[in-house]
């Protein structure tokens, strides 16, 4: 499997400078009251490459370098909407240069610091599943338990994207009322964000009882691959319900200013996942490692709530005090 990782890989990163741009960008096209066009970023880059990668893998018989291909092309395509539509005259605030805030770049770093060492911890995470997985699993079992992980991580992200969505999305809606003191209406938001979530996670997890199956026979015909990889979904979504409040309650402290708590949180949970896959694994096999998932969003869920509920309201009442004193 090497030669094609490499061969991917090293395609694919000549992209990585668009599909920043696209990603980052996205979020003043959001921001600024337009998010149907930022959905339409997503889906350019999205519809692009589900078409043109036939046709550069199979068409142009490029294999997996014409999969890379694809991907990259979909990915500048993104950028130049997103860029587009942000130069243009529809948007309130347009891009512009110069007249540079230190202050401000400063606290955009720190407000971002947060949400990139969550994202960057999860590609971590994923590379040491792999190696303990190789290691407990041996040459017989090794290669197996890594595939059959890496079709459940892809499963999982059909209910995490989402997710990220849906906490992520709103965090504009929570900033802009916590700016303007509603209090109320960023209760509200909370209360609203986490009851989708929870409808959304318990849809998923239902079905990922039931469907599961299906959507491995989209990866492998192997029968003893089909019966692993759907064991290891329903064991990774055991505790996909109580995640909700993880994910909605620490992207809701950083959009309310606090992203030292929420990336604590995060952390804390990153951490709980790494331990279990390390310890696991050696009283109970290889198999084990697959319950560090349940394990570390059980345990970081009940943290994260019983954290939110004992700071939101002092947060929340200080934000108030502290503008009265500078009306003062």
């Amino acid at each position: 499997t090497f030669p094609f990782a490499n061969t991917y890989l090293t395609i694919y990163t000549t992209g990585t400078f668009f599909a920043l741009m696209a990603t980052g960008l996205n979020y003043f096209i959001n921001c600024q009251g337009f998010p149907l066009v930022g959905m339409f970023t997503v889906l350019i880059g999205a519809g692009c490459n589900i078409l043109s990668d036939p046709i550069f893998i199979f068409g142009f018989h490029m294999g997996i370098s014409g999969a890379a291909i694809a991907t990259v092309i979909s990915q500048i395509l993104s950028c130049i909407f997103a860029m587009t539509f942000l130069f243009g005259k529809k948007v309130p605030v347009k891009i512009t240069f110069g007249q540079y805030n230190l202050k401000v770049i400063r606290k955009i770093l720190s407000l971002g610091f947060s949400p990139f060492l969550i994202l960057a911890t999860d590609s971590l995470i994923l590379i040491f599943m792999n190696t303990v997985l190789q290691k407990y699993g041996g040459a017989s079992q090794g290669d197996m338990l890594i595939t059959c992980a890496t079709i459940a991580q892809s499963y999982l992200l059909l209910i995490t994207s989402p997710m990220i969505g849906i906490s992520g999305g709103t965090q504009a809606i929570l900033s802009y009322n916590y700016g303007a003191r509603c209090v109320n209406r960023v209760k509200d938001a909370e209360r609203n964000i986490l009851g989708v979530m929870l409808i959304f996670t318990t849809i998923m997890f239902l079905l990922s009882r039931f469907i599961p199956r299906y959507f491995v026979l989209l990866f492998t015909t192997d029968p003893q691959y089909i019966r692993f990889s759907v064991w290891v979904i329903r064991t990774y979504t055991l505790m996909i319900i109580p995640l909700s409040f993880q994910y909605v309650f620490v992207d809701g402290l950083t959009a309310l200013e606090c992203p030292k708590t929420g990336l604590a949180l995060s952390v804390t949970r990153k951490s709980l996942f790494v331990i279990s896959a390390a310890v696991l694994p050696s009283f109970f096999g290889a198999k084990a490692a697959f319950f560090a998932e349940p394990v570390a969003d059980g345990i970081s869920s009940v943290l994260s709530t019983i954290v939110f509920l004992l700071l939101i309201n002092r947060h929340l009442d200080k934000r108030c005090r502290m503008d009265k004193k500078e009306s003062l």
